[in-house]
């Protein structure tokens, strides 16, 4: 039950509903949120065009959290969304590949 009530309240603080108040869970949140970060541009580098459903299954993440990402990127312009042309019926899949220079994008971290 502790447990069950733990995950909810992580819920609720990366949905921003409540407020973290623990330095320690700041930071648990924050890694949870890189981690996922990190899975979802290795995947789009891996596969190229990808569709979020593709994404969410390859990665095991929520469809919500692959939106707010792919929303993230976007913005960043890390990504770019690509229109499917096939001849298909019905509501066409919108796909996203990273940007041609953002793979040139690199970080350095130094430790101390």
């Amino acid at each position: 039950m502790v447990s069950l009530m733990r995950f909810w309240e992580g819920m609720l603080i990366d949905l921003g509903v409540i407020p973290v108040t623990r330095q320690s869970e700041r930071l648990n949140v924050s890694m949870v949120k890189d981690q996922s970060r990190k899975l979802v541009f290795k995947h789009i580098s891996r596969y190229g065009s990808v569709t979020r459903s593709d994404i969410s299954r390859g990665t095991g993440l929520s469809h919500g959290t692959v939106k707010t990402l792919m929303d993230e990127f976007l913005k960043a312009g890390l990504i770019e969304e690509k229109k499917d042309n096939s001849p298909a019926v019905g509501r066409k899949p919108r796909k996203v590949q990273l940007r041609a220079d953002a793979r040139r994008i690199g970080v350095l971290e130094i430790a101390p």
